[in-house]
């Protein structure tokens, strides 16, 4: 398909679901801190499982005392987990982990303990050890899910090289 302008470029963008999510957590984020009932819905909406996941967990970011908000981040990692690739899961669930992490230390573990053995099912070290370094900055505030993280990202990162595994590292650091 070739397009002819950017506009052209959007108009077929809005029509992909990874468009119509981009636009749809959007619609979300601003629509969280105003109206929780109209934002869960957008989300709950938002057909593309990365952009769900996103959503929702912003829905609770925005107000995180809410009654529903630990059953909100359990729906939040569902749209993660629904996915097929182990990298994309655990980048993914790092927004929703992470705030997870603050309201519940013992969920928060079974959620990372849980992404650690979808990630060590990733045969490429690199995706493997960006997935580990996803879990690890939604962890990191836990010390024995930290401990747990960091060997795991020791013992991939010993088995990659190159530039890309140094930049995973420095931002673990």
């Amino acid at each position: 398909m070739f397009l002819k302008t950017p506009e052209d470029g959007i108009r077929h963008l809005r029509k992909t679901p990874g468009g119509k999510g981009v636009i749809g957590r959007a619609m979300v984020q601003e629509l969280a801190p105003l109206n929780f009932n109209e934002a869960l819905f957008s989300a709950r909406a938002i057909e593309h499982p990365w952009y769900r996941c996103q959503a929702l967990a912003s829905i609770v970011e925005a107000k995180i005392s809410h009654r529903d908000a630990l059953s909100i981040l359990d729906e939040s990692l569902a749209a993660a987990y629904s996915q097929r690739e182990p990298n994309r899961i655990a980048s993914v669930s790092r927004w929703p982990l992470r705030i997870l992490t603050g309201l519940n230390e013992n969920i928060a573990r079974d959620h990372a303990l849980r992404l650690v053995s979808i990630i060590k099912a990733e045969s490429h070290g690199l995706r493997r050890l960006d997935g580990l370094a996803a879990i690890f900055v939604a962890v990191v505030s836990v010390r024995d899910i930290r401990e747990l993280m960091l060997t795991e990202i020791h013992i991939t990162a010993d088995r990659c090289h190159g530039w890309r595994t140094e930049r995973i590292m420095n931002n673990v650091v």
